[in-house]
C-alpha cells in the first residue's frame, strides 16, 4: 500500500470523526474557532511532507496527517475549555435521556422605571413578542441541553436587560434533526423601548405597534420577516441588518416612510408602489405632507419589500 494512500485515509477518517462527534454531542460545534487559532500547524505538516517525501525515510511522510490530527484532539480536549462530553453522548441515546425542558423567568416592575435598554439574541429559535403592563419582562421557553442566559441592572430609571437563547434547533451540522425551539416573550409597554434583536429565525414575526419605540436595531437571517410598528414610531431610530429573501413592513395609514440604502442595495429590489426615488433611498408619495414621518436604515441584502398600511 502507498504511503499517500494512508496519509490521505487518515486524513478523511480524522475529518468524518470530527464530524460525528459534533452530530452525537460528544463534541462542541464551538470547536472550530480553537481549530482556526492551530493553523501553523499545517505549516509544520507542509514541511514535514517536503523534507521526507523523496528520501528513504519517505514513510515519515505519515507524520504530517498525524500531527493535524493531534491538533484537532488538542482543540478539542484543552484550547478554549472544550471537552469530551461522553455524558451528552448517552443522554441522546439511553432510555433515562431527559427531553424536553422548560425555562421560565420574570423580571419585577419598579415604580420608577421610564426606561428599557434591550438586547436579545435568539439564534435560529422563534419568538413570539407582546407587551405586558405587570412585569418589566418575562420569558417562557423550552431546551434540551443549554439553557437560555438572562440578566439586568437598573440605573436610576434606565433597566438593562440581556436575554440569550444558546441552545440550537439542529442537532446536526447537516440539519437532519430538527427541534422547536419557542420563546414567549413579554416587555413591559410603559416605558421608552431601546432594542437590539438579532435572530436567525426563517420566519421571524416581530410586532412593536403597541410599544413606545425609540430605538430599534434589527439584524435578520431569514427568508421572510414581518415587522409591524404602530402610532408610536414618530421620530424613532430603526435599522435593519442582515439579510430576508422578502420584508413585510406594516406601519399606519397616515405615516410618511423613508427607506435609506445604498445604491447596490436599492438595484437588487423590485420597484414599490406607491414609492419614489431620492438621493438617499425610497420614499413614499405622501412622505412631505405627513405629519407623522418614520425612517428606516436598511444595510441588508433584501430582495422584495412589502409595504402594507393598517
Amino acid at each position: 500500500m502507498k504511503v499517500s494512500s494512508i496519509r490521505w485515509g487518515i486524513i478523511w477518517i480524522g475529518i468524518g470523526l470530527l464530524f460525528l462527534a459534533i452530530n452525537f454531542g460528544v463534541l462542541d460545534s464551538l470547536v472550530f474557532p480553537a481549530l482556526f487559532s492551530l493553523w501553523p500547524v499545517i505549516l509544520i505538516a507542509i514541511g514535514v511532507e517536503l523534507i521526507f517525501r523523496k528520501t528513504r525515510l519517505y514513510f515519515l511522510t505519515l507524520l504530517s496527517p498525524l500531527l493535524i490530527a493531534a491538533a484537532f484532539i488538542f482543540a478539542a480536549v484543552y484550547a478554549g475549555g472544550y471537552s469530551w462530553s461522553f455524558s451528552e453522548f448517552w443522554k441522546d441515546w439511553s432510555w433515562n435521556y431527559e427531553g424536553e425542558k422548560h425555562f421560565t423567568e420574570e423580571i419585577s416592575i419598579e415604580s420608577d422605571v421610564d426606561t428599557i435598554k434591550l438586547e436579545i439574541d435568539l439564534g435560529d429559535s422563534e419568538m413570539n413578542f407582546s407587551p405586558m403592563p405587570t412585569r418589566i419582562f418575562s420569558v417562557n421557553t423550552n431546551y434540551y441541553k443549554v439553557s437560555p442566559i438572562i440578566s439586568h441592572r437598573k440605573e436610576g430609571s434606565v433597566v438593562y436587560l440581556k436575554y440569550r437563547n444558546r441552545e440550537s434547533r439542529n442537532r446536526s451540522i447537516f440539519k437532519i434533526k430538527i427541534r422547536d425551539i419557542h420563546n414567549d416573550i413579554k416587555i413591559f409597554d410603559d416605558a421608552w423601548l431601546f432594542a437590539e434583536i438579532e435572530t436567525e429565525s426563517d420566519y421571524p414575526e416581530l410586532d412593536f405597534s403597541e410599544f413606545r419605540l425609540m430605538e430599534l436595531t434589527l439584524l435578520l437571517k431569514a427568508k421572510e420577516s414581518k415587522i409591524r410598528f404602530g402610532d408610536n414610531i414618530n421620530d424613532a431610530d430603526i435599522e435593519i441588518n442582515g439579510r430576508s429573501e422578502r420584508l413585510i413592513l406594516s406601519l399606519p395609514r397616515d405615516f410618511g416612510l423613508e427607506l435609506l440604502m445604498d445604491d447596490s442595495d436599492f438595484k437588487r429590489l423590485e420597484e414599490i408602489e406607491g414609492f419614489y426615488r431620492f438621493p438617499d433611498g425610497l420614499r413614499s408619495e405622501n412622505f412631505q405632507d405627513a405629519d407623522r414621518r418614520a425612517s428606516v436604515v436598511l444595510d441588508a441584502i433584501i430582495r422584495n419589500i412589502d409595504i402594507r398600511r393598517i
